[in-house]
């Protein structure tokens, strides 16, 4: 994200999903497989995301208070389900949004014919 914004600028916005809690189905497998989503740690960004108590929203880092833009583009974990990665979230991204918890909808699966 961050190389994409310095390249394009303000032509381009980028939105960070942020996911705490539910599951990922791969619907296309046969038969589906499920897969649950591991809680963030308490030192990934979306443990702070998700204590706002807010199951979705969006959230607009451009115009973040004073008082909290330094912390947006300082290095943080952010957690992607399985493990962590480590980058400044304003620096990256422009928007957030958060969902907890995550559910999939899958088509139904047609019936095998006789």
């Amino acid at each position: 994200g961050a190389y994409v914004k310095e390249r394009f600028g303000s032509d381009f916005i980028n939105i960070l999903n942020l996911v705490v809690n539910g599951e990922i189905v791969y619907c296309s497998a046969n038969p589906r497989r499920l897969i649950p989503l591991k809680p963030p740690p308490a030192s990934a960004a979306e443990t702070l995301f998700a204590a706002v108590n807010v199951p979705r929203y969006m959230l607009d880092l451009r115009r973040a208070p004073p008082g909290v833009s330094p912390w947006l583009h300082q290095v943080h974990d952010h957690w992607n389900g399985t493990g962590t990665v480590q980058f400044a979230t304003a620096d990256a991204f422009d928007l957030v949004y958060f969902v907890s918890p995550l559910t999939s909808a899958c088509v139904p699966q047609a019936e095998a014919g006789p």
